[in-house]
């Protein structure tokens, strides 16, 4: 696949067409991938798999997977590909899958670790100066 600045595949939309439309182009900006033109047959024979199979790039599967609980947040964003968890929650909105739970001894214990970050917090606030 042969990548193209976005300033070139404007000045250069010929050439971009044709070689878009025989091997693929990445179009980049800031030296980053913006996108990528693809051939119409590559880009239907995707489509049609995406229809036939919906989790056939893994995301619908890895976000059923944390939703509930079967795969932790962490592991969850790797596969997404993302180290934003807003980006994380998002897509489970989008995708119509509920966030997952805290489990209830997980919860007590971050409560208790909670409580005693007060309790130090306090002691050291009403300790008197030096």
């Amino acid at each position: 696949m042969k990548n193209f600045t976005s300033t070139q595949a404007k000045t250069h939309f010929g050439e971009f067409m044709q070689v878009g439309m025989k091997e693929g182009v990445c179009v980049t900006k800031n030296g980053r991938p913006a996108g990528y033109f693809v051939p119409a047959s590559d880009y239907l024979a995707a489509t049609t798999l995406a229809e036939r199979q919906p989790a056939w790039n893994g995301i619908s599967e890895t976000l059923a997977r944390y939703s509930v609980g079967a795969i932790p947040r962490i592991a969850a964003m790797k596969q997404m590909g993302t180290d934003d968890y807003g980006v994380l929650l998002r897509l489970l909105n989008a995708a119509g899958f509920p966030h997952p739970q805290v489990k209830t001894d997980e919860r007590a214990r971050m409560l208790a670790s909670f409580a005693s970050a007060l309790e130090l917090a306090s002691a050291v606030n009403s300790a008197p100066a030096a």
